[in-house]
C-alpha cells in the first residue's frame, strides 16, 4: 500500500476519538496480494486492507467483527476492488460500530455479576427470607438508613442535578415500598434501584461495587429489622 494511503488512517483514527498507539501495524501478502492490516491492540479485532497485486490505486478490506465468535467479514466490495475512498469509509464504519462496541462493553460494568459476587446486607441476614412486613419502628430505621445512604452518595459521587433527580425517585420508591412490601419483595426492590442508580452515575465495576458497600454501611444500624 502507498505510504500516503496508510497515513490516511492515522486521520480518521484521531478524528474518530482513538490514538495511534492503540493499533498495531502490520504488512503482509494475503491471498497474494499485499496486505496492510490494523490491529486493535488487546483485542481480537482487525481491519485489512488489501491492494491489487498489479494496481496501486485498487483495493478491497474486510475486518474481524463485534459479534459473538467474533467472525470476519465478507470483503468488500465483493469480488471486485475500490479507491481508497472507500477503504476508508468501511474502516470509519468499523470503529464506529465494532470498535466502539467493543470498548462499550467491556466498560460498562456487569451489575448483575456484581450482585452475585455479593450479598445485599452485611452477613446475609435476609438468609432466613421473611416474609414478614415492617413494623412502625423497622419502617422509620430504614427510612433513616436511606437518607443516610443518600448523603453518603452525594459526599461520594458529587451527582449532577439530573442524575440526583434519578437517585430521589429510586429512593423515595424504595422508601414507599416499606409501607406495602414484605421484607423480601423490598430486598428486590433494593436491589433494582441500586441498579438503576449506577447507570444514572455511569459507575464502573469498581466503582459499582463501592456502590453497594455504601449501601451496606448505611444499613449497618438497621440490619436486624431487615432480617
Amino acid at each position: 500500500m502507498l505510504k500516503k494511503y496508510k497515513n490516511g488512517f492515522l486521520q480518521i483514527i484521531e478524528e474518530s476519538g482513538f490514538h495511534a498507539n492503540q493499533f498495531r501495524a502490520v504488512e503482509k501478502e494475503v491471498d497474494n496480494h499485499p496486505g496492510f492490516i490494523l490491529q486493535f491492540v488487546n483485542s481480537p479485532l482487525a481491519f485489512l486492507t488489501r491492494t491489487n497485486s498489479t494496481d496501486y490505486f485498487e483495493h478491497d478490506y474486510r475486518y474481524v467483527q463485534f459479534a459473538p465468535s467474533y467472525p470476519k467479514s465478507e470483503y468488500k466490495p465483493a469480488n471486485d476492488w475500490c479507491l481508497i475512498d472507500g477503504v476508508y469509509e468501511g474502516f470509519k464504519y468499523w470503529l464506529e460500530k465494532h470498535v466502539h462496541g467493543y470498548l462499550e462493553e467491556i466498560d460498562i460494568p456487569d451489575l448483575w455479576s456484581q450482585i452475585e459476587r455479593q450479598n445485599l446486607f452485611v452477613d446475609d441476614p435476609m438468609i432466613n427470607r421473611s416474609d414478614k412486613g415492617f413494623d412502625k419502628a423497622e419502617k422509620e430505621r430504614v427510612v433513616l438508613a436511606i437518607e443516610h445512604f443518600k448523603r453518603l452518595i452525594e459526599v461520594e459521587y458529587k451527582p449532577t442535578e439530573e442524575q440526583l433527580e434519578v437517585i430521589n425517585d429510586r429512593l423515595g420508591y424504595l422508601i414507599e415500598s416499606v409501607d406495602r412490601l414484605n421484607k423480601v419483595d423490598w430486598q428486590g426492590v433494593a436491589i433494582s434501584a441500586l441498579m438503576s442508580i449506577s447507570i444514572a452515575l455511569s459507575l464502573d465495576t469498581s466503582k459499582g461495587r463501592e456502590l453497594f458497600n455504601l449501601f451496606k454501611s448505611a444499613f449497618t444500624s438497621a440490619i436486624e429489622f431487615i432480617g
